[in-house]
């Protein structure tokens, strides 16, 4: 996703498993893509209250059944037509 943005775009990813979160900032590292990275380990539903700034995306990739709390929870962080991707692989 990383690779075709400029580089004064961020990305926030929150991982609830800490060691999944660290595997994940090793593999951005080495792709040397150019927009900023932050990587949250934590429970997304603690984490996205906290996150300041709007955002133009919200790329979910969760346990299904709380798809709906996530997007309630980010509603007010959304810039007006802001995409949605939900994903259950």
């Amino acid at each position: 996703m990383g690779k075709d943005l400029a580089s004064d775009v961020e990305i926030i990813t929150i991982e609830i498993l800490r060691d999944e979160a660290e595997a994940a900032g090793r593999n951005i590292g080495e792709t040397h893509i150019p927009p900023k990275v932050t990587i949250i380990a934590g429970d997304a539903i603690e984490v996205v209250p906290t996150l300041k700034g709007k955002f133009d995306l919200a790329f979910l990739h969760a346990e299904k059944t709380e798809y709906f709390q996530y997007l309630k929870l980010a509603e007010a962080k959304l810039n007006q037509g802001t995409v949605g991707v939900a994903d259950n692989a």
